[in-house]
């Protein structure tokens, strides 16, 4: 029954926020028409773009510790409150996410209570809408284009020279470190890279981002969603893992589909498919 009720909330949860427009455009995951395919698409095709205009493109991926996990309930209903959800979905909300406890058990012994304060339930078909409204106000930036989902987010600035397109995100990572701060949501600085794209691009050495008084690293290719793209977007790489993967999974099944194996035609065929 309890399934049957959050699925109904979050039916009225999502068509509050389409119609009032809440979640914005650049926020893919855990919406219809807004995969992660869709998103790489988005971000490449962005890439594509502004190599066919002979344009550099800077691009920070951002990786968040701990997504739903960083959800402050008090800051969640506050931020309800201004998007001016209907009084009875807060209250309702308000109840679902309130008075939670846990206690941790380590060799028989038992801590005192405590009270869950942060973090979305794990398994609520809730968790990701909540999320999504957390992070909706996520600032913008002229001269970016922010690409959201979840824990893995890009930014890309476009530009005729290196030296705009380090002064547009360090302006924006100046605004992001604000908005992070202030809504306690934290960011894995290590795995914050950043790049910069151009075909037939030569050897360069940009300054440093500073991203909470810790330079971003610079590379030559990043793996987003499973795909490794490179400064060139050639995706030799990729296709190169793909390979090293593909006859490794073969390599395992030599022993099942060789000459020697006892399986029929028919069922190594099967198991080679499944594998590849």
């Amino acid at each position: 029954m309890g399934k049957i009720f959050e699925k109904v909330l979050q039916k009225r949860i999502n068509n509050f926020s389409d119609s009032n427009n809440i979640i914005p455009k650049e926020r893919f995951g855990f919406r219809a028409q807004h995969s992660t395919v869709h998103q790489l698409l988005r971000v490449t095709n962005s890439i594509t773009e502004g190599m066919n205009n002979k344009f550099y493109t800077g691009d920070i991926f951002l990786d968040i510790q701990k997504t739903f996990d960083r959800v402050w309930h008090d800051l969640l209903i506050y931020k309800l409150i201004q998007l001016n959800f209907p009084k009875y979905l807060i209250n309702i909300l308000k109840s679902f996410l309130e008075n939670r406890t846990f206690k941790v058990v380590i060799h028989g012994e038992t801590s005192n209570t405590g009270v869950i304060k942060a973090g979305m339930p794990q398994g609520s078909v809730l968790s990701p809408i909540l999320y999504s409204i957390f992070t909706s106000d996520l600032p913008s930036h002229s001269g970016t284009i922010t690409c959201l989902f979840a824990d893995d987010s890009a930014v890309l600035a476009q530009g005729t020279t290196i030296k705009y397109i380090l002064r547009t995100l360090q302006s924006f990572l100046a605004s992001l470190e604000e908005w992070l701060t202030k809504w306690r949501i934290a960011v894995n600085t290590d795995k914050t890279k950043a790049i910069i794209f151009r075909k037939g691009c030569t050897n360069y050495n940009p300054v440093n981002l500073e991203f909470f008084d810790e330079p971003i690293e610079w590379v030559i290719e990043v793996k987003y969603f499973g795909l490794i793209i490179d400064n060139k977007l050639t995706f030799r790489q990729h296709i190169s893992y793909l390979k090293e993967k593909f006859w490794a999974k073969i390599y395992l099944c030599l022993p099942l589909i060789g000459r020697n194996s006892s399986l029929s035609l028919k069922n190594k065929l099967i198991l080679f498919k499944k594998s590849s």
